[in-house]
């Protein structure tokens, strides 16, 4: 579809409006077999809604394959024309060439309402819609915005160094109770490894008492003079007391026994006697 020939600045040439739509030509196509300009998309639209590929306006055969731009001077003159912005707030003419751009730009666009673009003067950040921008009243408006935020940061600065400061006296009394605790502990643990030290040297010592003691009686029991004679019959053993007896008759002759002595008289009694009856 071309452009409503109400929005150009002056009234448009026959040549430069579409055979099908009317209007001014946009994105413009020359059919080179029968010299006819058309609006590319209204060309297309035709030939698929006709089932055909031929010219409207002659009906000569037209392949959309073989469409060109047309001459450059053509292009030239048609994009020379001034056109009205589509936004209806926007009273500007703008040159066909540059419409797009303008358009995509314009402070009316309702798509630009949110942008911004930089000031040249200020190189401050602006809304595209906003008019009778003032660099020194902008730039007042940002220094008292900064020095507002300047001094919430140092509240905020001088709050966090109490809050270090008080986190760090914390830190380091707990450190000293460390310390402090940590010296108790190595000073018990100390006198622990002395009692163990001192116990170990009593059971070592006990150790070398046994294994002496072990020793000697394993001396003892080991000694010839301790070995027990192997158990004998009974009868075999009374024959073996004989035999030793007569052997030892006959080696010694038995002396004759000795008889003890007398016992001596007891001692007189020295309890005193009673008087005699006198009658």
């Amino acid at each position: 579809m071309g452009f409503d020939q109400t929005r150009f600045e002056t009234k448009i040439s026959d040549e430069f409006l579409c055979p099908i739509c009317l209007d001014v030509l946009d994105n413009p196509v020359y059919l080179p077999n029968c010299d006819h300009v058309f609006c590319n998309e209204c060309i297309k639209n035709w030939m698929m809604m006709n089932k055909s590929q031929t010219c409207p306006m002659d009906r000569k055969p037209s392949d959309p394959n073989q469409f060109q731009q047309p001459l450059r001077s053509f292009c030239n003159l048609l994009n020379r024309l001034n056109i009205r912005c589509q936004y209806k707030t926007c009273n500007r003419f703008i040159k066909l060439s540059e419409l797009q751009q303008h358009e995509q730009n314009c402070f009316q666009n309702p798509d630009n309402l949110n942008k911004e673009i930089i000031c040249p003067d200020c190189d401050s950040r602006i809304k595209i819609t906003e008019n009778g921008h003032n660099c020194l009243d902008h730039l007042k408006s940002m220094m008292e915005k900064l020095t507002t935020k300047n001094n919430q940061l140092e509240t905020i600065i001088t709050k966090k160094n109490e809050q270090i400061q008080q986190q760090l006296k914390t830190i380091e009394t707990t450190k000293k109770t460390f310390q402090k605790e940590k010296f108790e502990m190595e000073k018990t643990i100390q006198q622990l490894r002395e009692e163990i030290q001192a116990k170990n040297d009593v059971l070592e010592l006990a150790n070398v008492n046994i294994n002496d003691n072990d020793n000697q009686t394993n001396s003892l029991q080991s000694s010839p003079l301790l070995l027990p004679s192997p158990l004998l019959p009974l009868s075999m053993m009374n024959n073996n007391n004989e035999a030793s007896s007569s052997s030892a008759d006959i080696i010694s002759p038995r002396r004759p026994r000795r008889h003890a002595p007398p016992a001596p008289p007891p001692p007189p009694s020295l309890k005193p006697q009673p008087p005699p009856h006198q009658s």
